[in-house]
């Protein structure tokens, strides 16, 4: 009688695994390179529910709809402009991952702003993301004034 009820919790475990372990199976340098670089849809499924995001020395979200919430509003944002991403590195580390790179934002032909940015990515057991901080300076783009 233990085997069988063991075997069923088994069972139920995996089940469960199945229904909190996200579809897509994107590796944690696909979304983090997604998620830096404007495309936050794609990783929503990644999120953890009690995930944070700091924006360091501007915002800070606790928990997944927070976190949504904030995607969307910068997704409303990024409608009004024209966005180049650049990414330079991406360094994975077990459960940490860390990218870094640029963001031009253009409205009629110019440049609005330009930032210099370094996310950092925690992830826990089930791949999902732990916590994410931003470090983002903005500055001019490298060869103008």
């Amino acid at each position: 009688m233990k085997v069988d009820k063991m075997a069923d919790l088994s069972q139920e475990i995996k089940e469960w695994q199945l229904m909190v372990t996200p579809e897509n199976n994107m590796s944690k340098t696909e979304i983090i390179a997604a998620f830096s670089n404007g495309l936050f849809e794609k990783t929503f499924e990644y999120l953890s529910e009690n995930a944070t995001w700091e924006v360091v020395g501007e915002n800070y979200f606790n928990g997944k709809e927070a976190i949504i919430r904030n995607c969307r509003e910068v997704e409303n944002y990024f409608r009004t402009v024209t966005t180049r991403f650049e990414t330079f590195n991406i360094i994975e580390d077990g459960h940490k991952v860390a990218v870094n790179g640029s963001g031009e934002f253009i409205r009629d032909g110019l440049t609005v702003s330009y930032v210099q940015a370094c996310d950092v990515y925690l992830f826990d057991d089930q791949g999902l993301i732990r916590s994410i901080t931003s470090y983002c300076i903005q500055t001019s783009k490298p060869g103008t004034k």
